[in-house]
């Protein structure tokens, strides 16, 4: 847990980014006994009950470990980061199921005492070449599945998902054991905690010389390039593999649930006939294995619910930090402002907006098509993306303005026209 202005975060992680509908029940009530019923989905696609108070930290982590939320070692928490595509395993498009490594690999780092050693923050992508994908990710070690179905390109710190290096998919818990245990050594002799900080310390090609001593496998070169994903497939209704079957996917506004909402979503999921739902790196949810006659029923039921479905709506386009009631280093409530913003653009097509309320940008682990830096209460800098532009934001639009005048000049630059970008 860590602490923040409205008590104790707690942060559950979710193995593979899924839950039971039994599990969100029991969180439901949970953040309601010992939280203060926020309820916010990450960009990790894990959940954080907010306001948790310190006298209820035990209670709340007992409960959470009885009902199957916790580690399998204790000491193995913080290193329980390896995602996969949030609809691994049913995508129509994946090139292979990657669930079964991504297990392993979990077990692994949990259950291996020398890689408790690794940053909270290290963290593994495993990509199956589905069409709802992650293209970008602050990954540490990313593994991305090839046409064949019997390699994977694989690459480091951030890089976009393209590659020269290929290993065969029967080699890839070896290969990845063998990364891991490459980095601890190196990460103790340079005093670094991320494989974006070994990369500033020696070349790629000497990292791959380091890696294949440690790895029996072989490691190919050849040319490589992911296939494109699907915008916004993430969110509305999707065949599976299983043609018979589709996936429905929906956003809360901001990425927020209260505990009646987590319990409706339980609720809808089991009418859907699946016992489980999944989280999304884009702060939304995933009902899979629903019979395709049911899904625009469950998609009902979920906008009856409040939640959106639909790509263009600004619901789907706009995230926020958790503002100046939950941060000490916020300088504005974006979570209230983005609501005020949300209501004055209405109707019209948006890219993804992002207001942050300082320059750490929690809510986004890169830069978003339009940023809203807050300077102070109510006031903004507005930022277009641009990765020629002076600051990490992009291109300066607008120096400290209000929510309305962003609004107005949002609605009158031609950045109007865009209709997102999708997976970002």
């Amino acid at each position: 847990m860590t602490s923040a202005l409205d008590g104790h975060i707690c942060r559950i992680k979710l193995p593979l980014g899924r839950i039971t509908c039994a599990q969100a029940e029991e969180i439901a009530r949970l953040s309601e006994q010992y939280g203060n019923g926020i309820i916010e989905l990450t960009i990790r696609s894990n959940l954080q009950l907010r306001g948790v108070k310190p006298e209820n930290r035990e209670r709340l982590i007992k409960a959470l470990l009885a009902c199957g939320l916790g580690p399998l070692k204790a000491d193995g928490d913080d290193v329980r980061n390896v995602m996969v595509n949030p609809t691994a395993g049913i995508d129509a498009s994946q090139l292979t199921d990657t669930t079964n490594l991504a297990h392993d690999l979990l077990r692994i780092l949990q259950l291996t005492p020398r890689y408790h050693a690794l940053s909270p923050k290290f963290s593994l992508l495993i990509d199956g070449g589905e069409a709802c994908a992650i293209t970008t990710h602050a990954s540490d070690i990313w593994l991305s599945a090839c046409a064949d179905g019997e390699h994977y390109a694989f690459g480091f710190a951030s890089t976009p998902l393209q590659s020269a290096y290929l290993i065969k998919t029967t080699d890839a818990l070896a290969f990845v054991s063998a990364c891991l245990d490459t980095f601890l050594t190196l990460a103790e002799q340079f005093n670094i905690s991320r494989m974006k900080q070994l990369l500033a310390h020696i070349s790629p090609e000497e990292w791959i010389v380091a890696i294949t001593k440690q790895f029996n496998g072989l490691i190919q070169t050849a040319h490589w390039q992911r296939q494109a994903a699907k915008a916004f497939a993430h969110l509305g209704q999707h065949a599976q593999s299983d043609k018979t079957q589709n996936y429905v996917g929906a956003t809360p506004f901001l990425g927020r649930l209260s505990p009646h909402d987590m319990q409706k979503l339980g609720i809808i999921a089991l009418s859907a006939g699946s016992d489980y739902f999944c989280l999304t790196p884009w702060q939304s949810l995933i009902i899979p294995n629903i019979d395709a006659i049911k899904a625009p029923t469950i998609i009902q039921q979920l906008h009856d619910a409040g939640f959106t479905s639909e790509s263009h709506a600004i619901a789907a386009n706009i995230r926020a930090c958790s503002g100046s009631k939950g941060c000490g280093s916020a300088l504005a409530d974006t979570q209230n402002d983005a609501k005020q913003l949300a209501q004055l653009l209405g109707q019209q097509t948006m890219p993804f907006i992002h207001l942050t309320g300082c320059a750490k940008s929690c809510a986004s682990l890169s830069a978003l098509p339009v940023t809203l830096l807050a300077t102070k209460p109510q006031h903004y800098d507005l930022f277009l993306q641009d990765k020629t532009g002076r600051s990490r934001f992009g291109t300066l639009l607008a120096s400290n303005i209000t929510i309305q005048d962003a609004a107005k000049l949002l609605q009158q630059h031609p950045i109007s026209k865009n209709t997102g970008t999708g997976n970002v």
